[in-house]
């Protein structure tokens, strides 16, 4: 069990990162908007403006420390598959493979110094074994975020829903970038009230980035852990018995 520690504790340091990331989200959620009020005597009407405050740059670049810890604690894990089958020095591109379509001609150079019966597991657990569905398999998630995270930050912004202003008539709205502004009759300033749904953040692909758009909440992350976790790594600890 000892060849597997390395990559058990990589996959445990993820797990520090999504904790992190946890906290930092937390923090900005917990005040992610501003709301301004001013009136302007000459139009009779009084003006509120809600806009989502910059999400800081720490939330993608941890999210994106989470997914690379992660995808190579299965990397060790594929190197230490071929170390136990009398592989002094794997190859350079032993690797744990995960693919969206089932590859013609197998894992090549992937997986040639792994255990047979190993790569026969590594096999099971593929995303195409879903079909069509292949992209909501936690392994293609994960893939994917590292493939975006490799080239550029994760694009990240907010999201609360309608906010609904109540009691009062609103003849007046205009859309900002990161929010919005409405206008209401100076009389009814008194009596606006206002609910805004709860706040998500959301990781993405930039939208001038070529290709199918890409975009997932923080509770995915959770769950391709503990897919990872609770699903990838028993099938292996029988290996390193």
């Amino acid at each position: 069990m000892s060849r597997l520690k390395g990559a058990a504790s990589k996959i445990g340091w993820a797990k520090e990162h999504l904790d992190h990331l946890d906290r930092e989200m937390g923090e900005f959620l917990n005040d992610p908007y501003t709301i301004t009020r001013k009136d302007k005597v000459n139009e009779h009407r009084h003006y509120l403006r809600f806009e989502f405050k910059p999400i800081p740059v720490s939330i993608p670049l941890i999210a994106g420390d989470f997914c690379y810890c992660l995808r190579s604690g299965l990397d060790q894990l594929a190197w230490q598959l071929a170390r136990i089958n009398k592989v002094a020095q794997p190859r350079t591109a032993t690797s744990f493979p995960i693919f969206s379509t089932e590859p013609p001609d197998g894992f090549k150079d992937k997986t040639k110094d792994i255990l047979p019966r190993a790569v026969e597991v590594i096999e099971a657990l593929q995303p195409y074994h879903r079909g069509a569905a292949f992209k909501e398999h936690p392994l293609w998630l994960l893939n994917e975020l590292c493939n975006i995270d490799k080239h550029m930050l994760f694009a990240v912004h907010s999201v609360a829903g309608t906010v609904s202003i109540l009691n009062v008539e609103v003849p007046y709205r205009r859309d900002l970038q990161f929010g919005f502004e409405v206008g209401v009759s100076l009389s009814d300033k008194l009596n606006v009230q206002w609910e805004i749904p709860k706040t998500a953040i959301i990781f993405g692909k930039p939208a001038n980035v070529r290709g199918e758009a890409f975009e997932i909440e923080v509770s995915t992350f959770h769950t391709i852990y503990r897919f990872v976790e609770d699903e990838v790594i028993p099938e292996f600890e029988a290996f390193f018995k």
